[in-house]
């Protein structure tokens, strides 16, 4: 019997006599069939009935529509094993109000495992009730708008494209067509001026435009092919698994063997504990992170890289620590933003790695965040559900 229970007393002989610690709440105590035996005085204040109206009334009276099959399905499951429930639905007042009621019952057996009789201890939630369905409204319409959004991302990054690819194509047309043009015009008796001027069109100024042109396109390529990584990624769908992250980032080591044999870098990896996840996410997770380690190493001194972990409640914490350039507190804030690249001097990308790991990670409720020291290195944390 639960708490709320523990104090409530019903002799035999003066079964409509019930205590309880908090009188504020509403008591009621009724047969199997929903004959009223008692009820307290916040039952008929909430009501608004008189106590003699309510005696040897119905409860089901009180339980709106719509709710009355599901309050049925629950009391019919009600056993000695299991003889209390806890329960929401909704009550109509005598003077036609509809709230929202919480309600703990307890049933009372007989020699047969018969249900006679059922106390009820119960609280207005309707505030609450209201909020919590505004709540999963409005989430459910940012949900849609994500929806669509992501619809509109994956469409525009995946047509806009082909356009692209024609351009880029034409351009290197265009060029090859100049180196023509520059050829004829070299072996052409014309005004000498003019030769210069034309010749000079052609060398300079039509080469320099298509250089413009073709670095915006590549520009707009490296954006709209992030776009359709992130759409796809969060398209995908998860296949949650126990991972052996030791084994995983054994993988992911391996990929990098190269680099990190041509940078120098030694890598320490205590033993992790192991997470629940996706494999293919989580292993981007660390494929970016320990790329991110690389390319920022300080190439002035021995590069290292830490990888540890712990357990925390249910959760599984793993840090990348690096002693690389480290990144400014002005940019903490700034390096899990879509497209953000903090240092696009030293290395190439669409500034999409940390935004993928933190999508990643929100989707596995899990979260990312890091701690650095500009020209010391930096320590990234991923916290990850346990086992």
């Amino acid at each position: 019997m639960s708490k709320a229970f523990s104090n409530i007393t019903t002799p035999k002989k003066q079964q409509n006599i019930i205590f309880i610690e908090n009188q504020e709440e509403m008591i009621f105590h009724f047969l199997q069939r929903g004959e009223i035996i008692f009820v307290n005085d916040a039952f008929c204040r909430y009501f608004n009935n008189k106590r003699e109206e309510l005696i040897g009334s119905n409860f089901n009276r009180f339980i709106y529509k719509t709710d009355k099959e599901l309050v049925k399905k629950r009391l019919f499951k009600l056993s000695r094993s299991n003889p209390e429930i806890n329960i929401e639905y909704r009550v109509i007042t005598i003077d036609g109000r509809i709230r929202w009621n919480r309600w703990i019952k307890h049933a009372i057996f007989n020699e047969k495992d018969q249900v006679i009789e059922v106390q009820g201890i119960g609280q207005d939630i309707t505030e609450k009730k209201i909020a919590e369905i505004e709540r999963q409204k409005l989430n459910k319409e940012i949900l849609e708008k994500n929806q669509d959004l992501e619809q509109i991302i994956y469409v525009a990054s995946h047509d806009l494209r082909s356009p692209l690819v024609n351009i880029q194509g034409f351009s290197k047309e265009i060029e090859y067509t100049l180196r023509e043009l520059k050829k004829i015009f070299s072996n052409l008796k014309i005004n000498t001026n003019d030769k210069k001027r034309i010749l000079n069109i052609i060398s300079n100024d039509i080469p320099d435009s298509l250089r413009y042109i073709q670095k915006s396109v590549k520009k707009m390529d490296s954006v709209l092919y992030g776009l359709l990584k992130l759409s796809r990624m969060e398209r995908a769908v998860l296949n949650i698994v126990i991972l052996n992250i030791n084994n995983l980032v054994a993988d992911v080591l391996h990929d990098f063997e190269f680099l990190l044999k041509e940078r120098k870098i030694n890598v320490q990896v205590n033993r992790l504990p192991k997470c629940k996840g996706d494999p293919l996410q989580i292993n981007q997770i660390f494929s970016n992170l320990i790329d991110n380690a690389i390319k920022y190493s300080d190439r002035n001194k021995q590069g290292i890289i830490k990888i540890t972990g712990r357990k925390k409640d249910q959760s599984a914490i793993y840090c990348i620590e690096d002693n690389g350039i480290g990144i400014s507190e002005k940019n903490l804030t700034k390096v899990f933003e879509i497209f953000c690249r903090i240092n696009p001097d030293i290395s190439q990308g669409e500034g999409l790695g940390l935004n993928i790991v933190k999508k990643i990670l929100q989707r596995h409720g899990g979260k990312i965040w890091v701690e650095s020291t500009e020209g010391k290195g930096s320590q990234f944390f991923i916290l990850l559900p346990s086992i």
